[in-house]
């Protein structure tokens, strides 16, 4: 069971996730970049709370020659070596083609670091129909995710494509040839 104050960071959280959402669905949002979604959550965020004080941007932690440097996209709480709530945030162009390796990295190093603590992993897709995650990628991602790990993505529809999966079949019988 987590303290009050981890549910005020998350619900304070989850309130600007909604009102991100809703703002784009609107018109009056249109994110470029990781960057832009984080500026508006951190705003959201402290707009909740009514304070600044325990919401971190890209708060780095462990060690760049040991290889466990990480930079989580938010973090909430007091302390920040013992977080109420990280944030890891994906932003998808239409351009890039090749995502979700990069998205199942982040949540496995979101379990690493952070089985033990709440954490969010958002994916923002600049597709306004669906995300380029369907439905079989997106339950090997939830899979790989700590108990404590919830998956958020815009647009909530999922691709409805079955070509991914068709190939990802493919190369696993190639493989275990």
């Amino acid at each position: 069971m987590h303290s009050n104050t981890t549910q005020r960071y998350t619900a304070a959280f989850e309130r600007a996730w909604y009102m991100l959402t809703e703002w784009v669905a609107s018109g009056n949002f249109s994110p470029c970049n990781e960057e832009d979604i984080q500026c508006f959550l951190f705003h959201g965020i402290v707009v909740e709370l009514g304070t600044a004080v325990g919401v971190r941007t890209k708060a780095s932690s462990g060690n760049l020659w040991l290889g466990t440097k990480h930079f989580p996209d938010l973090v909430l709480g007091l302390n920040p070596k013992e977080p109420e709530l990280i944030v890891e945030i994906k932003y998808r162009s239409m351009l890039r083609k090749a995502f979700f390796n990069s998205c199942k990295s982040d949540i496995e190093k979101m379990k690493k670091y952070y089985d033990t603590r709440p954490h969010r992993f958002v994916l923002f897709d600049e597709n306004p129909y669906f995300v380029i995650l369907d439905q079989s990628q997106y339950n090997e991602l939830s899979e790989s995710a700590s108990p404590n790990c919830k998956i958020l993505h815009f647009p909530f529809a999922l691709n409805p494509s079955t070509g991914n999966v068709n190939a990802r079949k493919s190369n696993a019988v190639i493989s275990e040839a």
